[in-house]
């Protein structure tokens, strides 16, 4: 996607009416937080329905570290998604009606290969060039 197409197609969805005043902006639906401490650091957990959308049963996870990076280690990303695994059937949902798993690429240690592979990808490799990274 050119630059110019994705000005207007950012234009189209901002110009779009977002629901009426009385009907607020419907949102992921939050189902429980957690805080799990993993070799010395904090991780920070939110699983979420999609029942805004008419899916109450799937459900989204999305974790980070303290200061909103992501767990340093794959391995420590897999413990913590787990423990949230094996407590989802006492929350009423089902592990398997997880969709996605959402987490920062900074700072993880696949990081290095995400962007080797969007570099590589005929359809993201744009990514690179128009949105730089800042650092």
């Amino acid at each position: 996607m050119g630059l110019s197409k994705l000005i207007v197609a950012v234009g189209l969805a901002v110009s779009v009416p977002l629901g009426t005043p009385s009907e607020p902006l419907k949102t992921m639906d939050e189902i429980k937080r957690w805080r799990l401490a993993v070799n010395g650091d904090w991780v920070d957990l939110k699983l979420s329905s999609y029942e805004h959308a008419g899916r109450p049963l799937d459900t989204t996870l999305f974790l980070a570290a303290e200061d909103g990076t992501s767990a340093t280690k794959a391995r420590d990303q897999a413990e913590v998604i787990a423990r949230v695994l094996k407590e989802m059937p006492t929350l009423g949902y089902e592990p398997a009606h997880l969709e996605t798993i959402v987490f920062p690429l900074e700072g993880s240690d696949v990081e290095r290969e995400a962007n080797l592979a969007v570099s590589k990808s005929g359809k993201w490799k744009d990514c690179l060039r128009i949105c730089p990274k800042t650092k």
